[in-house]
């Protein structure tokens, strides 16, 4: 039996996302799950050039009561998404050996992809190869669990029980509001929480030198901003490891 990520598809997410993976032996993605608007599965945060917080979105269009797996994004706004990451971190310490990388593994991913769900899996498959660093077997749901009318937890439970997997790794945010955790833990499903949020680290940022450091950024941020190793060093660094929910000591 080992410990599981079950998440949403994102587009090229924060750190903290990444932290969780590290930490997991499997990572089940809800592609079959229903697409949500304003949520980050179709946009990132980044710094953007006037050194404010800034979103760069794929051009999916509205897709009301869709599943992450039926949705397909317009691929001609990636060079766009480009062209913006380019003048954002144009002057970031480490954008000369990251862009080009960047840029190739945005491509690339595009043209493997039938729909946004696998286009945010390859992105992630290849930041994880690009910072070196532990991967966990992934899984999309959609190849384990059909049903999409059973309620959350019951997914839950299933998702856990076909991949043989007694423990899952969520976030201290609003994790624990979308699943009732009683029925996890008498299912046998341990629940480890990781808050990285409340101890987020901070990482120089030249585009906020005078302004301060935003958190919760994309983890191309701190890429260009500190480079792969300092990126890799955070992910990795055991101050974030998942620590056992205190209702699961009952």
């Amino acid at each position: 039996m080992g410990t599981a990520v079950i998440h949403r598809p994102y587009f090229l997410p924060w750190l903290g996302y990444f932290t969780k993976l590290v930490h997991a032996d499997t990572f089940i993605v809800q592609d079959n799950f229903i697409f949500t608007k304003r949520l980050f599965i179709d946009r990132a945060r980044i710094t953007n050039s006037n050194g404010q917080p800034s979103f760069i979105s794929l051009k999916t269009g509205e897709n009301y009561n869709k599943l992450c797996n039926q949705i397909y994004f317009n691929a001609s706004n990636i060079f766009k998404i480009i062209e913006t990451v380019r003048h954002a971190y144009v002057k970031a310490p480490y954008f000369e050996e990251f862009f080009e990388v960047f840029s190739e593994l945005l491509i690339s991913s595009a043209d493997k992809s039938t729909n946004l769900a696998e286009f945010d899996i390859e992105l992630i498959e290849g930041l994880l190869n690009i910072l070196d660093t532990h991967k966990p077997n992934i899984i999309m749901s959609s190849d384990i669990i059909s049903d999409n009318e059973s309620p959350h937890t019951e997914k839950i439970i299933e998702l856990c029980r076909k991949t043989h997997n007694n423990t899952i790794i969520i976030g201290g945010g609003g994790g624990l509001t979308e699943f009732e955790e009683q029925r996890l833990l008498d299912s046998g499903i341990s629940i480890l929480i990781q808050d990285f949020k409340r101890i987020h680290p901070k990482y120089y940022q030249y585009r906020r030198s005078i302004e301060g450091f935003i958190p919760c950024q994309s983890v191309i941020d701190c890429i260009f901003n500190e480079g792969i190793d300092f990126t890799k060093k955070i992910i990795e660094d055991t101050k974030y490891l998942p620590e056992i929910y205190k209702r699961s000591l009952r």
